[in-house]
């Protein structure tokens, strides 16, 4: 995986989610080079370390969407048929949304296996 991958996430943790949640994400990682390759197991890792630190709660998740294409309909879909491939549904939440006029749709989701939200 090429070091750019490595710092762009760096940064858009920080601009996203702050420069603590930067920090903590990448805590005791090594300075990544741009111009160099690293092992993909390092990048999932931060990946997953970075979901933990912007997860609401074991069953919540906040998405924040921006694009100049504004396909945010087609992430919502994205989101409703992943829960239902793995067997759950999800509420969603739209909370903000660039169609009208916001910088960024915010979509805060809300999982429970699909049995369940059934007998609801």
């Amino acid at each position: 995986m090429h070091g750019v991958m490595f710092t762009s996430l760096r940064e858009y943790l920080g601009a996203e989610h702050g420069a603590e949640t930067a920090s903590r994400v990448f805590a005791d990682e090594q300075q990544y080079v741009l111009s160099e390759a690293y092992p993909d197991d390092r990048f999932r890792a931060l990946i997953d370390r970075a979901a933990t630190a912007t997860r609401l709660t074991d069953d919540e998740l906040l998405i924040v969407y921006t694009s100049p294409r504004r396909l945010c309909a087609l992430l919502r879909g994205v989101a409703e048929g992943t829960a239902r491939r793995f067997g759950e549904t999800t509420e969603i939440a739209e909370t903000s949304c660039m169609r009208k006029g916001d910088l960024a749709c915010r979509f805060e989701l809300r999982l429970s296996p699909a049995a369940a939200h059934r007998s609801a």
